[in-house]
């Protein structure tokens, strides 16, 4: 059976690209299936966009006001 799978495009700084690549060559695995694990790492204990709230610290946006941004655009 054969997964659906669905391409992400994140922005990150030059240093965090470069470190994510050399990360995955030690781990023998592509920063893809990475994130992927993380993701679901973090969903099985607690909220993903909640993990992710550091990115959003100094600005004037609410989870809520983020969650329906995401939804607004599916």
């Amino acid at each position: 059976m054969t997964i659906a799978k669905d391409k992400l495009t994140l922005t990150v700084r030059k240093d965090v690209a470069r470190k994510a690549r050399a990360l995955g060559r030690q781990r023998k695995q592509s920063v893809s299936r990475m994130f992927e694990e993380w993701v679901m790492r973090m969903s099985e204990t607690e909220d993903p966009l909640l993990a992710l709230s550091g990115l959003w610290k100094d600005r004037d946006i609410t989870l809520e006001d983020l969650r329906a941004k995401a939804w607004s655009r599916s």
